[in-house]
Formats: structure tokens, C-alpha cells, sequence
């Protein structure tokens, strides 16, 4: 009976989607997703902006480019419209942020259900600030996403959110959910959280020797980093917080993969190479650069004792990295921030301050004296793309 149900095609509008950033979030959510109902029957397409690594497919998926997906409320995009129209999707989903409120207009497709995907965290005014100007001018593209629109009054940006002309939003946590929802009632809000890959699943995967082959011997107490060597990741912290540890836990070491996203250079590798030299920690750091095997990356996580990723901005509000280490039962180190608390009923977490490097070692030291007693999850509390889309299948249908 379930085959004989017609299946809506689908339109996603995703800003910044090219063969540069597919591979990390937002973007990645949105191209899985968009998967995982391709290969379920759907009729799928992303819309998404052109430029120079622009993309025309992925894994079956068509992505049409444009010069703009963008709706502003003063100027009717005639392209979008003329696509849109082309394609005759049944369901539209957009991929929005706070900022988006200021200035987006949908209220043209009213004819068509709706969705606001809203993949980030809410920052309030005072976060915002608390940031940092420095670091807020440092990351432009940080504060034009994030920081904007909470600086706009909450009366505000509920009478623009209510012109935006959306039916319901989907978020990727509950805390994001209701701040959302604050804003936007009484339109629906609902979570529909993001997965990884089977590989991170698998656990016919080991380690095989992996840490004798970094310098690593059982004593060891081995932290894994394995997110951008970007700033606001917050590397150089964990980097500082090792060093306070030293005297206390000599066997406390860490390994720091660097997974670039987007066009980071090698820049930033090397100054953090040299902040490890300059705080004394050239023994106790291995730096692993390069495109690894995604079972290589795998085993390298199965290694290690704990996997801390001490975030000091937060640009989305699941990093796909914490996902990925709470897949394999590992305990985790990461920051008190955004929606970030809230995975803590996934496993064993470790909250800290951002940028706090005495707070993070303190998490170090609780989490190495932790070990010895050990702990476990009989199965992951992680899910698979596969069920994403799942869920998504049933969402879409539903509208």
C-alpha cells in the first residue's frame, strides 16, 4: 500500500553548495538528506548559487545553478521564480538562518507547503558581543550568518519572520527548536537531527597498531582532535590546556587531524605546529595531515581515549564531528555552548567554558581519571543518513 502513495519531489534552496563545502556543514545535512530521498523514489533538486566550483549533481541528486537563490522582499528574483516554476516541485525547502529573517520574502509560493530549514544555532544580542569584536571581525562570514540578526529587537524579527511566508521549520536540536519557536510561533517547529556515515557504525573497524605507529605506547592517555585547524575551532585552546596539564599527567597526549573544509591552506597548520613547539609540547603532539581513507579516519578515532573538540564559535548547531565520535561510544570534550549541552543524553560529555584553556585542562584531567573506570553503551546512540532520510520521507509526506 505504502508504494502506492505518490511521492512529492522536492526543491531545496541551499545557499553556498559547491564541491568545496558538500563535505561539511550545513551543506553536508542538506546533500544527504536530499540523497537518502533520491534513492527512496522521490524527485529531488537542490538550487543553489553558480560560481566557479559550482556543482551540477550529487550522488544522483540534480543541483541547478543560479546566479542568486536569494528572495529579498524589494526584488523579485525572475530567475528563481522562472526555475521554480519550471521544476513544479511539491514541496519547497528552504535553508535559513536568523539573518534571513531581515530581508527574505517566500510568501510568492504560498501554494506550495513551506519548510524552513534552520541548521544553526540562535545566538541572543549578548552572546553575540560576548564573542568578542576581534573575533567577530575575524570572522566575517560568521557574523553576517550568525550575529546579525540577533542584534535585531525579538518584536522585530517576529513580524519579519511571520512575512516570510513559511509553513513549519525543522531544526536539529530541542533547544534550538523552542528559541526558535519563540520567534516564530505559532508556526511548527520540529527536530529532525543529522546523522553520519555507516562507516562511523562499522565495528569490524580497529585501530591494528595504529597508536605504536604514531609513537604511542598503552600508558598513554591519547585525546583526538579532529575538526578544521580554523581558529574558532578551538585547536589552539586544547593545545594551551595540555600544556597546563604536563606536570600533573606527563601521559596525557594528543593527536591533531586536521580535516580542512573550504579553502583553508596550510596556514593555519603551521602556526599551531608552532604553538606546540613554543609550549613545550613537540613530544606530546602528533599532527596528522592529508586526505585519510574514511576507515583510516575511523580506526584513527577508535584509538583514541577521548575526543575533544572545544569549540569557541559555533556555526552550526550539530558539528558533524561530535556526532561522529559519540557513534563510536567515545567520551567527549567540547564547549557549554549553543545547543551543545543537549547532546550530553547521547553520551559521556565534558561541557566547558569557549576559549577557556584552564577550564578545558580541568576536563582533561577529570576525563583521564575517569578512564580507569571505564564506561560504555551497549549501542550507539547515533543514527545513519539512511534514517535521516527516513524520517525526512515521512515528514515530506506528511505536509
Amino acid at each position: 500500500m505504502e508504494n502506492l502513495v505518490r511521492k512529492r519531489s522536492v526543491c531545496f534552496i541551499l545557499p553556498g553548495l559547491n564541491r568545496l563545502t558538500v563535505r561539511s556543514q550545513p551543506w553536508r545535512y542538506v546533500a544527504e538528506t536530499a540523497v537518502q530521498l533520491y534513492r527512496a523514489g522521490y524527485w529531488v533538486t537542490i538550487l543553489s548559487e553558480s560560481g566557479p566550483h559550482a556543482l551540477t549533481g550529487y550522488n544522483g541528486v540534480r543541483v541547478r545553478s543560479l546566479r542568486s537563490v536569494k528572495q529579498p522582499f524589494w526584488q523579485r528574483n525572475n530567475k528563481l521564480h522562472q526555475t521554480i516554476a519550471a521544476l513544479k516541485p511539491d514541496v519547497l525547502v528552504w535553508v535559513v538562518g536568523l539573518t534571513d529573517f531581515l530581508y527574505q520574502d517566500y510568501r510568492a509560493w504560498s501554494s506550495l507547503p513551506q519548510v524552513g530549514l534552520f541548521p544553526y544555532p540562535m545566538y541572543s544580542a549578548r552572546e553575540a558581543f560576548g564573542l568578542g569584536l576581534g573575533r567577530l571581525a575575524a570572522q566575517r562570514s560568521f557574523f553576517w550568518h550568525h550575529v546579525l540578526g540577533a542584534l535585531f529587537p525579538r518584536p522585530w524579527l517576529r513580524t519579519r519572520a511571520a512575512r516570510l511566508g513559511l509553513n513549519v521549520y525543522v531544526t536539529h536540536t530541542e533547544i534550538t527548536r523552542w528559541a526558535l519557536y519563540s520567534l516564530v510561533q505559532p508556526v511548527p517547529v520540529r527536530v529532525i537531527r543529522p546523522g553520519v556515515d555507516s562507516v562511523w557504525l562499522n565495528e569490524k573497524i580497529q585501530p591494528n597498531g595504529l597508536r605504536a605507529r604514531l609513537g604511542l605506547n598503552s600508558e598513554d592517555f591519547v585525546v583526538l582532535y579532529f575538526d578544521s585547524p580554523s581558529s574558532s575551532r578551538g585547536l589552539s585552546v586544547l593545545m594551551e590546556a595540555l600544556a597546563h596539564t604536563r606536570q600533573q599527567s606527563p601521559h596525557l597526549k594528543m593527536v591533531a587531524l586536521n580535516r580542512r573544509y573550504l579553502e583553508e591552506t596550510h596556514t593555519a597548520s603551521q602556526s599551531l605546529e608552532n604553538l606546540a613547539r613554543q609550549k613545550g609540547l613537540a613530544d606530546a603532539v602528533r599532527f596528522v595531515e592529508g586526505v585519510l581513507e574514511p576507515e583510516t579516519l575511523v580506526a584513527l578515532a577508535r584509538m583514541s581515549d577521548l575526543a575533544a573538540l572545544p569549540y569557541e564559535l559555533l556555526t552550526v548547531d550539530v558539528p558533524l564531528p561530535l556526532l561522529e565520535a559519540l557513534a563510536l561510544r567515545k567520551p567527549v570534550l567540547t564547549s557549554r555552548m549553543g545547543a551543545l549541552p543537549e547532546l550530553t543524553s547521547l553520551g559521556r560529555i565534558y561541557l566547558t567554558e569557549p576559549g577557556d584553556p584552564e577550564s578545558v585542562a580541568r576536563a582533561l584531567l577529570e576525563a583521564q581519571n575517569q578512564s580507569a573506570a571505564g564506561w560504555s553503551c551497549a549501542s550507539s546512540p547515533v543514527r545513519n543518513w539512511e534514517a535521516v532520510g527516513r524520517e525526512w520521507a515521512k515528514f515530506v509526506q506528511s505536509l
